[in-house]
């Protein structure tokens, strides 16, 4: 059984990724004649689900939306019983099943940690062993099944067999918790257990930020996965556009700083305040901030504190229409760091940064209108029109696209805009002494698509 590294199976990915079961909320609002828009109601469900999977005793699917449907219903005032409801979301969403193996895998591993594997009948795990047995303890309820996994290597998971989440895993866990490695890349080997994933589309770097048994909450771990890759796509030359977006089991681009822990947003002396000031040349908005080469958000739900402040270094937004932005920190007797609440002036201005400096949550719809986002699109094709737009950018020749971003970001620096013009001189005149000009003028005379090369 060495092919194992660890195996958590649970329910929970099929609430954010079911296409489907948008008829939940939507049989809700048509029922009821609610005057709340369907995304609340999503939300309001897909909140609830978030906080039952993440307090103990850990329940079966079934548990779950039996808790937390009549609360959703009683959220908009309604008096109902929601048992139609959970018997619908049982017949639109998707079933987990297991393959034998990996069942026979689940009994051969008697150590390590725990595992939760549920499905919506609780009959999935029917056929594994309890290992308390042995000892007199209780046997778990139906479909809730603790095994303890081992660590080595991992298995080939057939994904449409399979729906996979943490179950609220401690931070300290995470090793276990990323995709199986390592992932061979052009910027090598991809660690295991970080949780900043990368992939690459062609001439496309994509950066995901992947701690979804946490709504991808921020943690230091996150500034070095964006320090490593975002440096190793600077250096790469085939590499002409970055994405960075939130892994979308989360349900969110990042919901923040982790508030459970006791140690977010503290210090112990003032000398290791002065003393962790140099250091901020390895935090993500630095490095964001500095890369030159255009970066496209794919911003696929909330973007909360840090999270929501990490967007503001991109330079063009796609919004999921299920995206909102908030800057809480205010409320918490502190304020955006980093810059946070200039950086989002530059973008829409200084009355509606001081909105959303304020604590006033920004929805994708708003963001769309005020400038922020510069596409809206629906859930499902968030992903598909940040890969557009950068597929977009990485078609033009890399050397004026660098250019230009520069020109743009640095020009906002420059109060005279004269001497702005005079700066935008220079980098015309050594564009013009490449060979990619040279191409994309030969290229249009000749009405022929340009090959361009970075020279």
């Amino acid at each position: 059984m060495s092919g194992f590294k660890a195996v958590i199976f649970d329910a929970y990915g099929t609430l954010l990724r079911n296409d489907d079961l948008v008829l939940v909320p939507r049989q809700i609002v048509a029922d009821h004649g609610l005057s709340a828009r369907l995304d609340e109601v999503w939300r309001a469900w897909s909140d609830l689900y978030f906080e039952a999977t993440q307090l103990a005793p850990f329940r079966t699917l079934r548990e779950i939306e039996e808790l937390i449907l009549p609360r959703v219903l009683r959220q908009f005032d309604v008096a109902a019983d929601a048992a139609p409801y959970v018997e619908l979301f049982f017949r639109v969403t998707t079933r987990i099943e297991l393959y034998p193996e990996t069942l026979d895998a689940l009994n051969a591993l008697g150590h390590v940690r725990t595992a939760i594997l549920s499905n919506a009948d609780g009959r999935a795990g029917a056929g594994l062993r309890d290992p308390r047995s042995q000892s007199g303890a209780a046997a778990p309820s139906p479909g809730v099944v603790s095994r303890r996994l081992a660590a080595r290597t991992c298995p080939s998971v057939d994904k449409r067999k399979t729906a996979t989440h943490t179950g609220g895993e401690p931070e300290n866990a995470r090793s276990d918790q990323r995709p199986c490695g390592p992932l061979e890349t052009t910027l090598g080997v991809q660690e295991a257990g970080m949780p900043v994933t990368f992939e690459r589309r062609d001439a496309i770097g994509i950066v995901t930020l992947s701690r979804p048994e946490a709504r991808n909450a921020w943690g230091a771990d996150f500034n070095e996965g964006i320090a490593r890759y975002f440096a190793a796509m600077e250096d790469d030359d085939a590499i002409r556009c970055a994405v960075l977006t939130g892994d979308d089991a989360g349900g969110a681009f990042s919901a923040g700083a982790n508030l459970k822990d006791p140690r977010t947003h503290t210090m112990e002396s003032a000398a290791d305040f002065i003393k962790s000031i140099a250091k901020r040349r390895g935090r993500a908005f630095e490095v964001l901030g500095s890369f030159p080469k255009p970066i496209v958000g794919a911003v696929n739900g909330y973007a909360v504190g840090i999270g929501c402040i990490v967007t503001f270094c991109c330079d063009l937004l796609v919004a999921s229409e299920r995206a909102e932005w908030r800057l809480p920190q205010v409320t918490l007797g502190i304020l955006p760091a980093y810059g946070g609440s200039a950086r989002l002036a530059r973008w829409v201005g200084r009355g509606n940064a001081m909105r959303l400096a304020m604590g006033f949550p920004l929805t994708a719809q708003e963001a769309h209108r005020i400038g922020l986002a510069q596409w809206l699109v629906p859930h499902g094709k968030v992903m598909d029109q940040a890969l557009e737009v950068a597929g977009h950018i990485a078609s033009l020749p890399p050397l004026a696209a660098r250019l230009t971003k520069e020109s743009l970001l640095t020009g906002l620096d420059i109060p005279n805009l004269s001497d702005a013009s005079l700066v935008d001189l220079y980098r015309f005149a050594t564009l013009e002494l490449t060979e990619d000009k040279a191409e994309g003028h030969k290229a249009w005379r000749e009405k022929r698509k340009p090959a361009f090369r970075g020279r």
